[in-house]
């Protein structure tokens, strides 16, 4: 029963990537944040792998429409706990793609206890990223607020 639910969810998940690519316009961006949250959920590896590819992927060709907050604890756990440290890198950058406050503070939270130098040293680096973004957008908005004001 676990094969085959884990062979629908992968399915899907092809099927969604590949249809977003040619029709942005008529993509149904919740439905296919909560395809990936389940497959972050699955208990196969190769489909948890395959979301949080996905992850990245998607938030990094369309920033801001993907929403996939409801997977942090769950990509989290696979981050501090599997003894992978390439699954583990990848865990970490999709904390940094989905981008939200909860999934930074759970990184920053795990450098002060990571063991491993350079998934320490690559995490912090993400963390000052996502801080870098947060601060550039600021910037746009007060510009933007500025210009407003002046007119």
């Amino acid at each position: 029963m676990k094969a085959l639910l884990s062979i629908i969810v992968v399915a899907v998940l092809m099927f969604a990537g590949t249809s977003l690519f040619a029709q942005e316009k008529e993509t149904d961006w919740d439905a296919f944040g909560k395809n990936l949250v389940k497959g972050i959920e699955s208990g196969n590896e190769g489909v948890r792998q395959a979301a949080m590819r996905h992850i990245i992927l998607y938030n990094q060709l369309y920033p801001g429409k993907l929403d996939a907050s409801d997977a942090v604890w769950d990509i989290m756990k696979i981050f501090r706990t599997h003894k992978n440290h390439q699954v583990r890198r990848l865990a970490m950058v999709a904390l940094f793609s989905i981008g939200n406050e909860r999934a930074i503070f759970l990184l920053k939270r795990n450098v002060k206890f990571e063991e491993d130098k350079e998934i320490n040293k690559h995490c912090y680096s993400l963390i000052q990223n996502f801080y870098a973004q947060q601060e550039k957008k600021k910037q746009k908005k007060d510009e933007a607020l500025l210009a407003t004001k002046d007119d």
